[in-house]
């Protein structure tokens, strides 16, 4: 039966071996990952093309609405 010092020991060294195993892995994973920088630079510009489009489509809204209300009105005076 194994003791709980030796129980101890052993979890101790399977942690510093997936400990070391993952240090030379994880590199390799996040070399392709930008940097904070770059990250917050490819948002904001991101963000600006949304805000972009977002007021866009709103003028956008804005003109059908003037469109359908003239043509409410139109119809109003060829239905009189």
């Amino acid at each position: 039966m194994i003791s709980k010092n030796d129980f101890d020991k052993f979890e101790k060294l399977i942690r510093q071996v997936v400990d070391d195993e993952l240090d030379k892995k994880i590199p390799n994973y996040i070399k392709y990952l930008p940097t904070k920088d770059d990250f917050f630079s490819k948002m904001d510009k991101l963000m600006g093309e949304v805000k972009a489009m977002h007021e866009s489509q709103e003028i956008h809204a804005g003109s059908h609405s003037e469109i359908n209300d003239r043509i409410e009105k139109l119809e109003k005076v060829l239905q009189s």
